[in-house]
């Protein structure tokens, strides 16, 4: 950062912007870039899509580029967790959901209901640090963070290993 030099560019294909392919929240949400363990990624809208999120992995060498069945101007925020992006249904209300995933590893989609609190009403960004394993958002001008707990990750960790090594299905199968 310091040398004020890019090493990297990349061209998102068609990405709106100017207010034209926002959040529900609004405020030039056009575009939003987010990390995880998995990588760099851009959640954007096109024309061609009908204003439903493309996703974009920003490789050094490759742009890996996903369509999902989520309308960005129906919802209040994205994010991703080891390459799933998760929505939240809206960015005012109190009580809400994370209502829709895309897993970018396996191009499975499902529609969720899982309980989303919203402290202030108004979540204008809500992001997720691997190192850490927080969400932060901007909540009407205050900074919270999320605790987030994942009951999944186990068994998806394993059915990773499991599909790579044969004998670790034998010797997890066998397990009581």
């Amino acid at each position: 950062m310091t040398a004020k030099k890019v090493s990297v560019s990349a061209t998102l294909p068609d990405a709106l912007f100017q207010d034209a392919g926002k959040y529900a929240v609004g405020a030039y949400t056009d575009i939003d870039l987010a990390v995880d363990e998995q990588g760099l990624w851009a959640m954007y809208t096109t024309r061609k899509n009908d204003g439903f999120i493309v996703i974009s992995r920003l490789d050094t060498d490759t742009l890996r580029v996903w369509t999902t069945n989520a309308k960005k101007s129906q919802i209040g925020n994205a994010l991703f967790i080891c390459g799933v992006m998760h929505t939240i249904g809206s960015h005012t209300e109190f009580l809400d959901r994370v209502n829709y995933s895309f897993d970018t590893r396996s191009g499975a989609e499902s529609y969720e209901s899982i309980p989303f609190s919203i402290k202030y009403a108004l979540l204008s960004q809500l992001t997720y640090n691997a190192r850490e394993r927080l969400l932060f958002g901007w909540d009407a001008g205050h900074m919270i963070t999320y605790s987030a707990t994942f009951k999944h990750i186990l068994s998806v960790l394993v059915t990773s290993l499991i599909a790579k090594d044969a004998d670790l299905f034998e010797k997890v199968r066998n397990m009581k």
